[in-house]
């Protein structure tokens, strides 16, 4: 395959990635625990420290909302972004790393909540498609 083409693919999946991550985190940002009630089909019934629970919700979105900002700003530049897509990817493969772990504990989450871990788990494969991207690129600049 063409280094161009495989390039293309790979701002591709990431900007799909991005999107999703946008979606996700903004509304989780503005809307707190509303969103954990539509996304994941949770009620909070007799929860105590309620407002502390919001606030870790909404700070959550925030933290998905700038991993979508930073993997964003590494797209034109993929050939060249390895350390900031290496970061990024980290700390979304360690959330669904500790997802599993809470999967382990508690039992398999639904559908929404295993999309989510799914999309964070696939960004170990961009970045590991990245760095074939960037010594394709390293190799024919010379």
């Amino acid at each position: 395959m063409e280094p161009a083409l495989e390039r293309k693919m790979l701002q591709g999946f990431l900007g799909g990635v991005v999107a999703l991550s946008t979606v996700i985190g903004a509304l989780v940002l503005v809307t707190g625990t509303d969103a954990a009630r539509w996304i994941f089909d949770i009620e909070f019934n007799n929860v105590k420290n309620f407002t502390e629970l919001d606030s870790s919700l909404r700070f959550f979105g925030a933290i998905f909302l700038s991993n979508a900002a930073i993997i964003a700003w590494s797209i034109p530049r993929i050939e060249r972004a390895a350390p900031v897509i290496q970061i990024a990817a980290g700390g979304l493969v360690l959330g669904a790393v500790g997802r599993l772990i809470s999967a382990a504990d508690e039992g398999w989450p639904n559908a929404a909540a295993t999309i989510l871990m799914a999309l964070e788990a696939s960004v170990l494969i961009a970045a590991v498609w990245q760095l074939r991207i960037s010594r394709l690129f390293r190799r024919a600049e010379g």
